[in-house]
């Protein structure tokens, strides 16, 4: 272990997917809005206007088009919109759902930068006050780390709450570094079955990229070209592209 903690930060990508979500939410709350008290009960009113212009009007469809300028309404009847009152209603709905989230992720995209885990070789801390030291753990859940890299460290120090480590939503590495040091001062046995099936599954990508090599190369050099392993660690590839590729070849979650 070493004597300098190391840091786990919100990633780019999440934070980035935080601001999109909430301004795009907040964008379509404030366009509901303009429609529900401003743009839809002036079309209704108009409309209202129109239909009773047209029964005092026996000749309407004639006096239309020199009339219709006159007060502002559209050449085209058929631009002169009913909104009901359960239109008028919907976008009150729409507005009152997206609003709220918007402005929730909106919040949580401008205090990302403050979350946090930290971890040095005798304690475990996260944001909002959390900290344990490895002695304060009382259990570490895995259930969800090889599919969703998310664990979390029941504890017993400061906060109570549990810190959970998601490597979707802090930086990776530092996340994995975090896992392992927290685990090894924990439970050496299950540190050490995560190290053998990393290495394991590690070994299985090597001889996977040198099965796939061997075989190009005894097509040709067409075929070479295809097997080389950095064309084959950054060629796009309709499934995921280079970064998909080139994730499956580190290995499992946990370096």
């Amino acid at each position: 272990m070493s004597d300098q903690p190391v840091r786990a930060t919100i990633a780019t990508g999440y934070k980035a997917r935080l601001g999109l979500i909430g301004l795009v939410c907040f964008l379509f709350g404030c366009w509901a809005m303009y429609d529900g008290f401003v743009k839809y009960p002036a079309e209704a009113e108009r409309f209202d206007a129109v239909q009773a212009w047209k029964a005092e009007n026996p000749n309407w469809q004639q006096d239309w088009p020199a009339y219709a300028p006159t007060q502002g309404w559209p050449a085209n009847l058929n631009d002169v919109d009913d909104r009901t009152f359960t239109d008028i209603l919907s976008q009150y709905i729409m507005a009152a759902i997206t609003l709220p989230i918007g402005v929730w992720f909106g919040l949580s995209f401008l205090t990302s930068g403050r979350k946090f885990l930290e971890v040095d070789d005798q304690t475990i801390r996260a944001s909002g006050g959390r900290s344990a030291g490895f002695g304060d753990i009382t259990s570490i859940d895995m259930t969800k780390w090889k599919t969703k890299g998310i664990a979390k460290i029941n504890h017993s120090g400061q906060g109570k709450s549990p810190i959970v480590l998601d490597d979707w939503k802090f930086t990776r590495k530092p996340t994995e570094h975090i896992l392992m040091t927290v685990l090894q001062a924990h439970d050496t046995e299950a540190h050490a079955a995560l190290v053998a099936e990393q290495e394991a599954a590690r070994q299985a990508a090597e001889e996977a990229r040198a099965a796939a090599a061997a075989e190009a190369e005894a097509q040709g050099p067409a075929g070479a070209e295809l097997g080389d392993p950095e064309r084959v660690a950054t060629e796009p590839d309709p499934a995921g592209g280079a970064e998909a590729e080139t994730s499956e070849a580190a290995g499992p979650r946990v370096s």
